[in-house]
């Protein structure tokens, strides 16, 4: 699907998958900073009239779990 982007968002486009090794407490703390960074976009969803001209809806779809599920969890 991305081939089929113009040059220029397939390079500012991605996708990617990583493996963190986080104890609870960072695990908590990351989340915070991802949640900062998307929120600070947030109201443009609900205001289209804060939407910089040009701007067009970009999806991110994100799941954070504990990689190794068959191993028992801590709390």
């Amino acid at each position: 699907m991305r081939s089929a982007f113009p040059e220029h968002w397939n390079k500012i486009t991605s996708f990617a998958e990583s493996v963190f090794y986080l104890t609870p407490q960072e695990a908590e703390s990351f989340q915070a900073d991802l949640n900062a960074i998307l929120f600070r976009y947030r109201d443009r969803l609900e205001d289209p009239a804060l939407r910089p001209e040009g701007a067009v809806p970009m999806e991110l779809v994100q799941f954070t779990f504990p990689a190794d599920a068959l191993r028992p969890l801590e709390d």
